[in-house]
């Protein structure tokens, strides 16, 4: 697959650093109007059911083709992105329609250009599809980095429905401090889990999910993922399903760790995780 801002340009045989003129904006405009309607209610064109094969599985859930049911229609809240190459995935997942997605970094964007070499040309493509990109935005604290808390008070202390997510994100979360006590390390991990549960099912819409994937094996299968979730939420959150983490079905996802890329540590071509982790879906009752 292609990325989404070559893919625009070469449709009429132009360079990636020289677009016509108002071309781009007004395909991302007219993308807009799409899903402005969405938002509110209305029915998708024909065009775009098409173009993303909406289709109804015998559950009911609305799927296509997309692993993980992601659907290009859904407010998603990506969180922890690091590089956001998890973005970029979901936007030529999506074709180019990211209007709907939102991706943030706990870091600023001076610290997530010195850890991710490759992620400015990353968010280039991702803010080409008409995502939202943020930084600074801290997992645990969702209401206030997303400066959420300023409408929900204009709305007499309620989030309005559409301002929340149908679905939160996050991929490998680790407090990345580089603690080797085992014990502490496990401790620190399932605080940060507990924050982010708790912050989560503040912006969340009824019913809707939130996925974390984990690598397999120790130390993540002593976090007790599943119980933190349940207890964070005060029972509104349960385990819906879970599904194996497959890199390849996910295209331009590049693996990286909390304190960046490093030499000798870090492994290339998502070798660390690749057939190595799963991704854990809770659901809001």
């Amino acid at each position: 697959l292609t990325s989404c801002f070559t893919e625009n340009m070469a449709k009429k045989g132009r360079s990636r650093m020289a677009p016509r003129k108002g071309g781009l904006q007004k395909a991302q405009l007219n993308a807009q109007k799409h899903w402005d309607a969405v938002k509110h209610g209305a029915a998708l064109s024909k065009t775009i059911k098409k173009k993303h094969k909406f289709k109804k599985k015998s559950g009911g859930d609305a799927l296509g083709c997309i692993p993980h049911g992601y659907d290009a229609c859904e407010r998603t809240l990506l969180v922890g992105e690091g590089n956001f190459s998890f973005a970029r995935a979901l936007v030529r997942l999506f074709e180019c329609n990211g209007f709907s997605l939102t991706a943030t970094a706990f870091d600023s964007q001076a610290v997530v250009s010195q850890k991710y070499e490759d992620a400015a040309a990353i968010i280039e493509e991702v803010e080409a599809s008409g995502a939202h990109i943020r930084f600074g935005v801290d997992g645990g604290d969702l209401m206030r980095s997303l400066k959420l808390d300023k409408k929900q008070r204009k709305n007499e202390g309620v989030l309005a429905e559409e301002d929340k997510f149908d679905r939160i994100v996050f991929n490998f979360p680790h407090a990345g401090l580089g603690i080797k006590d085992q014990d502490i390390n496990i401790q620190t991990n399932q605080n940060l889990l507990q924050r982010f549960f708790t912050s989560s099912i503040e912006v969340l819409k009824p019913h809707g999910q939130i996925h974390v994937a984990l690598k397999l094996g120790k130390p993540y299968s002593m976090w007790n993922t599943v119980g933190i979730a349940l207890r964070a939420s005060g029972g509104k959150l349960v385990q819906k399903t879970e599904h194996k983490f497959v890199c390849a079905e996910f295209p331009g996802y590049s693996h990286r760790r909390t304190l960046g890329f490093k030499v000798g540590l870090s492994k290339k071509e998502n070798e660390e995780i690749d057939g190595q982790a799963r991704t854990y879906v809770f659901q809001m009752l």
